[in-house]
């Protein structure tokens, strides 16, 4: 099967000491497509496109951000395996898709290890948890004190069961004893918007 490329967590700095110095030398000779599985304005979609706009100007040739969301990030890494392997197409890629989904999914329509090379790594992300700023929550012991007090009504908003935050969300759950009910969102901006509505 042919192998194309993907970054862990984001995308490609030590490109030039990767490939052979022959195609070194006349790369890129045309637009570089970054497929994304995450939608725009997104955390890995702004590191993207700040890094695009920067390497565009050193390359000289665009850098194309094609945003694919959904199915847990199935749909951006299906059309990057699907990508021709000719040096402009790469898949900016987070560990969910690269490390957890090959655990969490019995028939992924990708193979981590045969579509795709590594190329670089180049950005970590943090996870927070995140309350409305007049719920008179100030710590996660507030948190958890609140989740127990009122089981069953409060909301923890998440990107579904098999991401990290529905994960952690569920792990919460458990290790605090808590009762909030997770509702899972196709993207962080849904759950946001929500949040600062008071709905979750």
């Amino acid at each position: 099967m042919k192998r194309r490329h993907f970054t862990q967590a984001t995308l490609l700095f030590t490109m030039g000491s990767w490939m052979k110095s022959g195609w070194a030398q006349s790369w890129p000779d045309k637009a570089i497509k970054w497929t994304l599985s995450q939608p725009p304005g997104s955390g890995p979609d702004n590191v993207a496109r700040i890094l695009s706009d920067r390497l565009a100007k050193l390359w000289g040739q665009a850098v194309v951000i094609d945003n694919k969301p959904g199915g847990q990030n199935t749909i951006g890494a299906l059309a990057a395996a699907r990508s021709a392997p000719d040096g402009s197409a790469f898949y900016f890629a987070t560990t969910a898709a690269l490390i957890t989904n090959p655990l969490l999914f019995k028939n992924l329509p990708y193979d981590t290890s045969k579509d795709f090379v590594p190329v670089a790594f180049i950005a970590r992300s943090p996870f927070a948890v995140l309350v409305k700023g007049d719920s008179n929550i100030a710590n996660i012991d507030d948190l958890i004190a609140r989740s127990k007090a009122s089981a069953g009504k409060l909301s923890l908003g998440n990107e579904g069961p098999r991401t990290f935050s529905g994960m952690i969300a569920r792990l919460f759950n458990a290790r605090a004893g808590a009762g909030a009910n997770l509702v899972a969102y196709a993207n962080v901006g849904q759950g946001t918007t929500d949040l600062m509505g008071g709905h979750v």
